[in-house]
């Protein structure tokens, strides 16, 4: 977590039946429409938990590039908001400014932006990808692929910072990695996969993955070991 500097606070309510006058917003700031992760439905389940233990309400709502962000965000600042929880994945600096001028606490999850201070929550992506690889490494011996997303979002590039620091600690050139870019999805890494394989692309013997999704036994086509950080963090 890292603190805010100066950012407006609010003291809890009354213990009792969530009321729609003290209420928090989860946005979701999306690049693109379509499905997500299940991990973000579950996060979502978890807040509005949280949100109820505390006697708030919940409201979430989808942000997407196109839609026009400071008439969304007028909307929002109704009577009642007393807070807004932020999904950034997919967001950048520029998206997230007109965030910064709001007069309700703002939590940032799953990003980080390093010129603005704001109250985070983020993964430890470099240092997940470091361990992952590692683990590799040590297990077989061997210099590690890197199936890498095809959907470049902050998260990733941390990923990839990590593997390749480990790469380089265990004195291995950067440059012998083979790298597949896959779609970021289950039926899309595989069929990506798929094609590389049919275009006589030879596996390596292990492979990082940017998400689980790309890492997914079942989606991969060729039986090889996959690791993500994900995995290294929760066992």
């Amino acid at each position: 977590m890292v603190p805010s500097a100066n950012r407006p606070s609010v003291s809890p309510p009354s213990p009792k039946c969530p009321q729609r006058n003290h209420t928090v917003y989860y946005l979701s700031k999306k690049r693109r429409r379509g499905r997500r992760h299940p991990f973000f439905s579950q996060l979502s389940e978890g807040i509005d938990t949280g949100c109820r233990q505390a006697s708030y309400f919940l409201n979430i709502t989808y942000l997407y590039e196109d839609d026009n962000l400071p008439n969304q965000l007028s909307k929002l600042l109704a009577p009642g908001c007393r807070g807004i929880i932020l999904l950034g994945t997919e967001m950048d600096e520029h998206a997230f400014a007109p965030f910064l001028t709001l007069p309700v606490p703002i939590v940032v999850l799953d990003t980080f932006f390093e010129g603005i201070s704001a109250n985070y929550v983020q993964i430890a992506n470099v240092q997940g990808a470091f361990l992952a690889a590692g683990h590799l490494i040590r297990k077989y011996r061997t210099q590690p692929g890197y199936l890498r997303s095809s959907y470049p979002i902050g998260n990733f590039s941390e990923r990839a910072d990590g593997f390749y620091k480990a790469i380089r600690k265990n004195g291995m050139p950067a440059s012998k990695s083979p790298v597949h870019t896959l779609s970021p999805s289950m039926e899309g890494a595989y069929e990506d996969m798929r094609e590389l394989l049919r275009q006589g692309e030879a596996p390596a013997r292990c492979y990082f993955a940017d998400n689980d999704l790309i890492a997914d036994k079942n989606a991969s086509p060729v039986k090889i070991e996959i690791e993500t950080s994900l995995v290294l963090r929760q066992s």
